[in-house]
């Protein structure tokens, strides 16, 4: 019905930004995840993946990457 009214009144429906939301929700999943990634192969003394260090914006910390200085 408010579909109706504005088309009826001459504005557009109005736009939630639902697709948007949905992309940032999304993204913020992907990063906590890249960085959990990053801190269990941390952890394990292990080099993390570069795609993770870049999701996480921790690519260019020089302790990251191998061989480690501990």
């Amino acid at each position: 019905m408010a579909r109706n009214l504005s088309l009826a009144i001459g504005r557009p429906a109005p736009s939630f930004g639902i697709r948007e939301v949905i992309r940032e929700a999304r993204d913020a999943l992907v990063l906590i995840a890249a960085a959990g990634r990053v801190g269990a192969a941390v952890e394990a003394r292990q080099t993390p993946s570069p795609e993770d260090l870049k999701l996480s914006g921790l690519d260019k910390a020089e302790i990251l990457r191998a061989p480690y200085r501990f």
